[in-house]
């Protein structure tokens, strides 16, 4: 089979993605350091206070959901209402997994666990929208 200029078939069905703007690549690390922050925060916390892991499971927890519906959302174009939309479920359910976790795992501070979750629900939220936000464009 013969290719494009873009290296990809010239039967293909798909059209040849453009290539990223500094602005899409800036978004992608983003993404990347918001999802991976409440774990690296979750490992950090165990390390430093007598290998007390209640923050890397409430973190885990929290990704867990995040990781499930951006996989489903894989390779979809999504519109501005379903990018929001996406935020605030990840939000919502991030931040009660993570505290329900915190609880289980024994944290006792209400206000300390459901801060902290919030956090990471917001950490995940943000990565959601950036990576909707730099997500190539096609012709």
């Amino acid at each position: 089979m013969r290719r494009n200029q873009h290296g990809a078939h010239a039967t293909s069905r798909h059209a040849p993605a453009a290539p990223r703007s500094s602005t899409q690549n800036l978004s992608a690390v983003g993404a990347i350091l918001l999802g991976a922050a409440p774990l690296v925060v979750g490992l950090l916390r165990a390390w430093t206070v007598d290998a007390d892991y209640r923050v890397f499971w409430m973190a885990v927890a929290a990704s867990l959901f995040t990781v499930g519906t951006l996989v489903a959302a894989i390779g979809r174009r999504r519109s501005h209402r379903a990018v929001k939309v996406q935020a605030i479920a990840i939000v919502i359910v991030s931040t009660l997994l993570a505290a329900a976790a915190g609880y289980v795992f024994g944290a006792t501070g209400w206000l300390s666990v459901w801060a902290l979750a919030l956090a990471f629900g917001a950490c995940h939220a943000a990565a959601s929208v950036l990576i909707a936000v730099g997500r190539p464009r096609t012709h």
